[in-house]
């Protein structure tokens, strides 16, 4: 994420994606990265679906947030899954997020990792389990409602900047950076 001198936007971000060329469903996902600090930086390690390029709108094809950083909360990992019954804009049902306090995000290297499988979704950081989320958790709903997770998925490393979630940029914090060391994908 860098300040622009000119053009529309004052600030720009990145990311790389496999979308097109590379996706999975289930296997064990690990990234090894460093995420930058400063109010505004809002890096994540997530997943969308390939039926979201074929029409099937967000939230109803899922989200998998391997790993989600706010800047202004320095220490604090969020691990999430979205889907039509279980996301932050529903206030009548669970959400399927966990933050979590770790040391050193912003100034040393960690593993995220997530184990997926057709019954659980289990987060990890430096080999040890987060939380993990079970198919047969929402007893209410079996349906792809509330599990749409059964599909190939596409991965994404991006800084998005500022927003309802990453707040006021800090110029002085800029540009942001989140380096990735590896991106290690397994498949039984």
């Amino acid at each position: 994420t860098r300040k622009e001198q000119q053009g529309i936007r004052e600030n720009t971000s990145g990311r790389v994606t496999t979308a097109g060329p590379h996706s999975w469903q289930y296997g064990y996902f690990e990234i090894r990265a460093k995420l930058p600090s400063g109010h505004g930086s809002w890096p994540a390690i997530w997943m969308l679906p390939d039926s979201i390029k074929n029409g099937v709108r967000w939230p109803r094809c899922g989200e998998i947030d391997i790993m989600e950083h706010v800047g202004r909360m320095e220490n604090k990992i969020w691990f999430s899954l979205h889907s039509e019954r279980h996301n932050h804009t529903r206030k009548d049902t669970k959400q399927y997020t966990i933050i979590k306090d770790y040391e050193k995000v912003c100034t040393e290297f960690h593993t995220y990792g997530m184990e997926w499988t057709k019954d659980a979704i289990e987060f990890f950081v430096d080999g040890e389990s987060a939380c993990s989320y079970q198919k047969t958790d929402d007893t209410e709903n079996q349906s792809e409602a509330a599990w749409p997770f059964d599909q190939p998925f596409y991965l994404i490393l991006n800084i998005a900047v500022g927003g309802g979630l990453g707040g006021e940029i800090d110029e002085a914090s800029l540009p942001y950076q989140m380096e990735v060391d590896y991106v290690r994908v397994y498949q039984k």
